[in-house]
This record gives structure tokens, sequence and C-alpha cells, in this order.
């Protein structure tokens, strides 16, 4: 079974990671940052016709060309978000956004599915982003898919969990982070994590207390001789020496084959060949 994580940054890399995703042709592709919009084409584009999708904001379309001022006043009518730009003249512009979060893409149908929201707001409504209220705007999930596929001899169950986690910046560990954890790991506690797969966008690097502490009860399948999971050319911050994305999976998981790879996104991709034991 072959599983790709990657943080797609929204809609801003297509031309890179679906031919590679469509080359490598994986049983399971857990991306982060995807536009609520794009799920069909995605879905299509790679042949991965199940899907479990977990909103966390709502975010413009095109950010590098929209960079929009002012207040913000949704018309669930119309379904779209005006913005004051001219309070003098109550001016509005339209434009036009999407909700965005964490996908799960498959080729096996998904089960039973649950999204378990660990942050400080977990029942506040899906709103636009925010940067000042990152907090309060963005949703942190983690979306858990269930499988059961019949092989050659026997049915085999497992999970696949993805996430996008707590931001920090700069590869630190914030009182935010902390709390988040906590959540996390009570809610992970009750599950058969022996069977599960854990991948996504950490937010927090190999090194420090968060992601060791994941790798004290999952396995890290991330190459040990991996310095980052930065892509230098993509990312807005250039070469940061981080691994803040990962790939961890129970003790019924046998990792055959492990890579990171990059000029994708402005994040690499992490790929892994598994074999249940």
């Amino acid at each position: 079974m072959k599983v790709i994580t990657l943080n797609i940054e929204l809609d801003k890399h297509f031309d890179k990671f679906i031919p590679f995703i469509k080359e490598q042709n994986p049983d399971v592709a857990c991306l982060q940052e995807v536009f609520e919009k794009d799920i069909d084409y995605l879905s299509h584009s790679l042949n991965m016709h199940h899907h479990l999708f977990s909103p966390a904001t709502i975010l413009p379309y095109k950010e590098k060309t929209m960079t929009p001022t002012g207040d913000f006043l949704y018309s669930k009518l119309m379904n779209h978000y005006e913005i004051v730009v001219n309070e003098e003249k109550g001016a509005l512009e339209k434009y036009d956004f999407s909700k965005s979060g964490t996908l799960i893409l498959s080729k096996h149908k998904i089960g039973s599915s649950e999204i378990f929201s660990y942050g400080d707001f977990p029942d506040k409504e899906i709103v636009y982003h925010d940067k000042n209220k990152h907090s309060e705007t963005y949703r942190r999930n983690l979306t858990l898919a269930n499988f059961v596929v019949n092989g050659k001899e026997r049915e085999t169950s497992f999970s696949i969990a993805n996430i996008h986690f707590t931001w920090s910046g700069k590869g630190g560990v914030t009182g935010e982070q902390m709390r988040h954890y906590e959540n996390l790991i009570n809610f992970l506690s009750k599950k058969d994590l022996e069977n599960t797969i854990l991948c996504g966008d950490l937010n927090s690097p190999r090194g420090k207390c968060l992601y060791d502490s994941l790798s004290s009860i999952l396995n890290d399948n991330v190459p040990k001789d991996c310095k980052t999971t930065i892509d230098k050319t993509l990312h807005r911050a250039g070469g940061l020496m981080l691994v803040v994305d990962c790939m961890f999976s129970g003790n019924r998981f046998y990792l055959d084959k492990a890579k990171v790879v990059g000029n994708v996104s402005d994040h690499m991709a992490i790929m892994c060949q598994f074999m249940l034991k």
C-alpha cells in the first residue's frame, strides 16, 4: 500500500504535484491546504474517487492577486463575500472564496470516518480567515478515515489520519500548540494506533518535543537522513532546514520504502510503501 502526504498550498502548484501523484499512483493521498472547490477536479485528475474533506477556514481563490482590505460581509443568499473597500462611499467589491482544509483521497472506499477538532474553538463556525485572529478563524482538525480492503487471502482494516497541525513559525513550540497537542493525544489514546497511519504537516519540526513525542508512540517513517521537508525554491521562506511534515505508523505496518520528493509544492512530498503485517 502506497501513501503520499503533501501540503499543496491551495491552487498554486497543480502543474507540479498532479503529474507527480499520477505517476506514483498511490492508494491514498493525504493533502493539506486544499480548496473545497478543487476536490472534484483533483479526484478526477488523480483517478481517486473516494474522499474525505475537513474544512478549516475560508480563503480567497488567488492569494497572490487578491489582497482584500476592509470589512467582510457575508451574504448567505448570494453565497459570496463582499468586501467594503471604501467605507465613506459604501463601495463593495465581490471576491470568490472557498473553504480550505485537509483532504484524504483514496482509490479504496472509505468506511466510517471522524473529524476531531482539537483546537481552542472546536464548535466555532467555519469563517473567513483573519491573520490577526488566526486561532479564532482557523479550525484545527484531525481527519480520520477507516478502511476495509478485501485482499487475496483476507479482509484488512486500517485507519489513516491527516493533520495540518497548529502553526507556530520558525520551528518553535508555543503554549497554544502544547494545549492542542494534549487534546490530540487524548483523542488518539482511545484509538487503535497499531492499525493507524498519521501523516500531514505537523508545523513543528523533528527534534522538538511535539514531533518527538509522537515518534515515541508511533513509528517515524521520514528517512533519518532527511534534513528538511520545506522546498527551498517554492516556499516563501526559502531554505528552512526543518522536517515539519510527517508520516507516522503503528506497529502493524511494515515500511518497505520511504522517499521525500521536492519541486512539487512549497513543502516536499513524503511517499511511503507499506506492507501490513
